[in-house]
């Protein structure tokens, strides 16, 4: 309407000026003669002449404008098209029996919030972060520490070709470590809860990656800060070497990770270097239908004393709107290296269901042991929404 009502106000007044032009000429005599109207015009032609010139360097720069205008609006649109924004909202219920106190819990929980962005400014070049917001996070000062727990991954990767099927790659900020079959991202594991791989192995490495990878095979070596630390205080910096290799139905994948880690061991041995082995074997049948994975951790600190980690895994999804995963995983630590302390077990069964596209439902039951004896129940139920 504000529009329409301009242009109506403009032809009004344009009409107006019309008339009122043509009644004063009919009424002065002196525009009958011919030679009197050319004199009596001239200053007006000059004065057009100014006018139509303001009005043709008007047109042009607004058409320069214009066209500056529709480049941004182009390269934007072309930028747009190398953005990705995607997230998740992951809530649900969890409840807990501890059977040696008789204690019950039960509790709705918002698990977690995530927003990634996933940019390529360039062909080679991928940006990307993830800010996510956990449940069970605390909160602490305002400092790197928080830019921690919020930033899941940031960093910057070049990816440059060395042969038709070679390529090479650095990068560069936080990424996920090369241990734990389960630990992917949350909206992508088949269960609520993680194996104990996960409590004794890093999330993630803040440092420095350089690989090489093929459709089949990938090596990779990084130095970074310690786990899970986005900042290091000290100068004894965490290095390892990772391979995955697809053989038909068979992936396996293995690294070393040696450093100085002491959030992952005791009180007792944080002045030594702590050596991660790990092994894991997936196998993709029925047309990715069926996974089975096996993973073994074995972490060795100087002085010789071990602690490690097994898990197997089976996850079968007939179709998107059911899925069964099973898991049972192990922990044993004879020289009570890692705050763990004790021998345990657990064995949990899952449903999935995916009813609309970037929905997942997941219920979980779960049993914990601690040196053979039942230690916790653990019911689980979630919903995870894509976007």
């Amino acid at each position: 309407m504000p529009s329409t009502h301009s242009q109506t106000g403009e032809r009004l007044c344009l009409s107006s000026h019309s008339r009122t032009s043509s009644t004063h000429a009919s009424n002065d005599p002196e525009h009958s003669s011919g030679p009197l109207l050319h004199v009596m015009t001239s200053p007006q032609s000059h004065k057009r002449k100014k006018i139509n010139m303001f009005r043709t360097l008007f047109i042009l720069c607004a058409c320069f404008l214009l066209s500056v205008s529709f480049v941004s609006v182009s390269q934007a649109a072309t930028l747009n098209k190398q953005l990705k924004l995607e997230g998740f909202v992951d809530a649900g219920s969890l409840f807990t029996h501890t059977p040696q106190n008789d204690q019950t819990n039960f509790s709705w929980r918002l698990n977690e919030i995530e927003f990634s962005i996933d940019a390529t400014p360039h062909k080679h070049t991928q940006v990307r972060f993830s800010v996510h917001f956990l449940q069970d996070a605390t909160t602490p000062d305002f400092s790197w520490m928080l830019v921690d727990k919020l930033l899941q991954e940031a960093f910057v990767s070049h990816t440059f070709a060395l042969s038709k099927q070679l390529q090479g790659y650095v990068t560069v900020g936080k990424f996920f470590a090369p241990q734990g079959w389960d630990a992917v991202n949350t909206v992508d594991r088949y269960q609520i809860t993680a194996s104990f791989a996960n409590n004794v192995t890093p999330n993630t490495l803040t440092g420095l990656k350089l690989g090489i990878k093929t459709d089949r095979f990938e090596l990779f070596g990084f130095i970074s800060n310690g786990w899970d630390l986005i900042e290091d205080i000290d100068l004894h910096p965490t290095f390892g070497l990772a391979m995955s290799f697809q053989l038909g139905a068979l992936l396996l994948h293995t690294s070393v990770t040696n450093g100085r880690e002491p959030s992952a061991v005791s009180s007792a041995y944080q002045d030594e270097r702590l050596t991660l082995l790990d092994l894991q074997l997936t196998l993709s049948l029925l047309s990715d239908r069926l996974k089975i994975a096996a993973e073994g951790t074995l972490a060795v600190i100087s002085s010789g004393q071990f602690f490690y980690v097994g898990q197997v895994t089976a996850h079968y999804m007939p179709s998107r709107y059911i899925g069964f995963t099973v898991r049972y995983g192990r922990v044993s630590d004879p020289g009570k290296i890692s705050d763990l302390g004790a021998d345990q077990d657990e064995v949990s069964v899952a449903f999935l269901s995916k009813p609309w596209d970037g929905w997942t439902a997941m219920l979980e039951y779960r049993v914990d042991f601690v040196d053979f004896a039942l230690q916790r129940h653990l019911v689980g139920a979630k919903v995870i929404c894509r976007f």
